[in-house]
């Protein structure tokens, strides 16, 4: 799909999560300015509130989202009104994936405390990240399960993806730029 009509559904999608969410961004290929886009991925810190309703889920995605502990009814019905949800949890935060037929929609939900780590490893490009955390030097934080840790164990708050690269000791890099 094109940049402009990628761009186009992930606004729409952003508009209709971030009432429900403390942040909600574009991340991705569409964050980076690809000319071909062929997922879309936003990644959202969603507000806590009354306990989801598990059994408004298709049972294939039940497992996924109790070990999500995503709770809020309105932030659940939203994602719902996206298209068809199917889950999973890959390494790095909480996941969310919505088919919507023409293209997939992979949210990222993260913590308001690793958010920008979140954000980091979600924009790329996969290639970038990879080589970044691959040429840290020794006793430099290490990314685990989406949180950043010092060498002592302690993790690193990154509440934004300026937090990420200081932690790093990197100079910022725009997202277009981030390709190896």
């Amino acid at each position: 799909m094109i940049l402009a009509e990628a761009r186009a559904i992930a606004e729409e999608i952003v508009r209709k999560l971030a009432p429900h969410c403390y942040r909600c961004e574009i991340a991705g290929s569409i964050r980076r300015e690809k000319p071909d886009v062929h997922d879309i991925e936003i990644v959202c810190s969603p507000r806590s509130g009354k306990p989801l309703q598990m059994e408004l889920f298709e049972e294939s995605c039940l497992l996924s989202l109790m070990k999500m502990q995503v709770h809020c009814d309105d932030f659940a019905d939203a994602v719902r009104s996206l298209g068809m949800v199917k889950a999973g949890k890959p390494n790095t935060g909480k996941y969310i994936k919505v088919d919507r037929g023409v293209i997939c929609i992979d949210l990222f939900c993260a913590d308001v405390g690793n958010y920008g780590l979140i954000k980091f490893i979600r924009t790329g490009s996969a290639e970038y990240v990879k080589n970044v955390f691959g040429h840290l030097l020794p006793g430099a934080p290490v990314s685990r399960g989406g949180w950043l840790y010092r060498s002592d164990g302690r993790p690193i708050n990154t509440p934004d993806e300026l937090d990420v690269f200081r932690a790093l000791y990197l100079r910022w890099q725009e997202p277009k730029e981030r390709e190896v």
